[in-house]
């Protein structure tokens, strides 16, 4: 099985207009950067529910006040350096500069739609960060 081949049988099972992917850290242990990564889609009604394999894993996002980023639009071979540099901003310069924190109790996540899929080499994608005031 090739690495993607999972997020295709999901797309299959659950299809979407707009199509789009959702990532999702958790699990993060900080004293040796491990965590668990998982890539999905977005399923938001009961019939897509009822879809949902024993081999597929659910996880209900909350609702509540979030950040929205978007990456610069990059070249493909830049796109995972603006990734992460659009991360370390937002914690190393918009959360500290803001009337914000960061809420520890929701998920932050990736959104992945049509920009990403590298037409004219070039991609962009949305960074979420669940926030709540200072």
């Amino acid at each position: 099985m090739n690495y993607w081949e999972p997020l295709t049988r999901l797309h299959r099972a659950f299809s979407r207009s707009p199509h789009c992917e959702y990532a999702v850290c958790f699990d993060i242990d900080p004293p040796t950067g491990e965590f668990t990564y998982l890539l999905g889609v977005g399923v938001d009604n009961s019939e897509d529910l009822a879809k949902i394999e024993p081999d597929m894993y659910m996880m209900e996002m909350p609702g509540g006040l979030y950040a929205k980023f978007t990456t610069p639009l990059a070249e493909s071979s830049k796109y995972a350096r603006s990734i992460r540099e659009t991360w370390k901003m937002i914690f190393d310069r918009w959360v500290p500069a803001s009337a914000y924190e960061f809420d520890e109790g929701r998920y932050d996540f990736e959104y992945y739609d049509e920009r990403d899929h590298n037409k004219n080499g070039m991609q962009q994608m949305d960074i979420c960060v669940p926030i709540q005031k200072r």
